[in-house]
């Protein structure tokens, strides 16, 4: 049954905060609500991996435990047992953000109404929290007088499987890039291929270890498409796991305004060249445009904290839009042209912070800040990039050396704002340190 799990509530947190945790998770079981926290279902020896996805697929609410802690090193974690919850097709879950401190909340969960643990009145909030937590009343059966009120049940659902067979859609998937662009893409073709009817696409989204939801916003969701029609939207290869690029040709999916659900299949029939179908050509100058270069590059790497590999360069990025742009995280992509000796052909650090080189004493956090940039502006910053992987000691020191002593290498900068636009930096190949 869809309402059978084993935990109302799995609590999300970092370490850090275990001493608050643990006073929530015991308010929530005196309660009587089912609890998974860590300390009362970690025994020694598990797969600690292993139990925190058992816990998460076998619990209604997911409560995200936000504070400075949570965003720091813990949040690719801890964000990544969000997703499943957070999709707004799976209605059998609830995701509830629960604020602890007063640190800014990441804009991907701005969206959502969060408990605030810090209010004055927080009877109220954990009131609040204890009625989102609570699992639905089952419903009543309802005896029928005769059998011809579910005979009219029955006849309802075969005729609106009947409808529903009416309805299809064509799902492909190909790679490609735009004219001068050195960015790849997946490109996802939706084709209203019903007999008599039009459709609605409502979602269109990567259905992998987590959901990637594919937003456009040249593309915006819902399209209606009439008989026959085509439209395309497209998602940022680099965005999809490395370890799913081969198969993700069958992995996405399109749901219809309908609540049907489609799958993809590869398109092997893509030109040499062509146009992308589903939107007007706006010549005009573009709202939205960063030129990004990559200038100087030192190109040398070194322990940073605790277990962690950082880069520093410097950077030019010109807004040569008409709006502000406001960029919300960035991360630098490194290619190698021979794999790494762990099998690496590709690397991903994360933007830790930025300098203005005209106030270089000035360095601030991209998770603290958004990096504003206004129409027609261009900024000299000195960027500081680290790998967001926690390692052992030795593997940390082996992989820096390695990483020092490797030539022939390409650099790529992205950059994503706060509606989720994504830019790219021109390739820069470094063959010589």
């Amino acid at each position: 049954m869809p309402n059978d799990f084993k935990y109302d509530v799995f609590l999300s947190h970092s370490a850090k905060d275990k001493s608050i945790v643990r006073e929530l998770a015991n308010m929530l079981k005196n309660d009587r609500l089912r609890v998974w926290f860590d300390e009362w279902e970690l025994m020694p020896g598990d797969s600690i991996p292993a139990k925190i996805e058992e816990g998460l697929e076998n619990s209604r609410v997911l409560v995200l435990c936000m504070s400075a802690n949570t965003f720091g090193s813990d949040w690719a974690q801890l964000e990544a047992g969000t997703f499943r919850f957070r999709d707004p097709l799976n209605k059998e879950r609830r995701f509830i953000p629960l604020r602890l401190d007063d640190a800014p909340v990441k804009s991907s969960l701005a969206q959502f109404l969060h408990i605030d643990w810090l209010s004055q009145d927080r009877e109220q909030e954990y009131a609040k929290l204890i009625e989102a937590c609570r699992p639905p009343a089952k419903p009543q059966a309802i005896e029928t007088e005769t059998s011809q009120d579910l005979a009219m049940v029955q006849s309802i659902s075969v005729r609106h499987l009947a409808d529903s067979e009416e309805t299809m859609i064509k799902l492909c998937v190909h790679k490609a890039r735009f004219v001068n662009s050195e960015t790849e893409f997946y490109f996802i073709n939706v084709t209203n291929l019903s007999p008599a009817r039009e459709v609605e696409v409502t979602h269109v989204w990567f259905d992998g270890e987590r959901q990637i939801a594919v937003l456009q916003s040249d593309r915006p969701l819902p399209k209606r498409l009439r008989l026959d029609e085509t439209w395309e939207t497209r998602i940022e290869c680099f965005r999809i796991p490395e370890q799913a690029r081969e198969t993700a040709y069958t992995m996405f999916r399109a749901r219809l305004s309908t609540g049907e659900v489609f799958s993809s299949e590869k398109n092997v029939s893509v030109p040499q060249m062509g146009f992308s179908p589903g939107a007007q050509i706006d010549k005009s100058e573009p709202e939205h445009a960063l030129a990004i270069k990559i200038h100087k590059p030192r190109m040398k790497f070194s322990t940073f904290g605790v277990e962690r590999i950082k880069t520093e360069f410097q950077c030019v990025f010109h807004n040569e839009g008409r709006k502000p742009i406001a960029l919300v995280e960035s991360h630098l992509v490194i290619k190698f042209d021979i794999p790494l000796s762990n099998g690496m052909q590709e690397l991903r650090l994360d933007l830790y912070s930025y300098k203005d080189l005209r106030n270089a004493h000035q360095e601030k956090t991209i998770g603290g800040h958004h990096l504003i940039l206004d129409p027609n502006t261009i900024e000299n910053l000195s960027l500081k990039f680290y790998l967001n992987t926690e390692l052992k000691t030795h593997e940390m020191n082996a992989l820096r050396d390695e990483l020092n002593g490797t030539k022939d290498f390409v650099f790529i900068i992205y950059a994503i704002d706060i509606e989720d636009r994504v830019y790219q930096s021109m390739p820069t190949r470094v063959s010589e340190r």
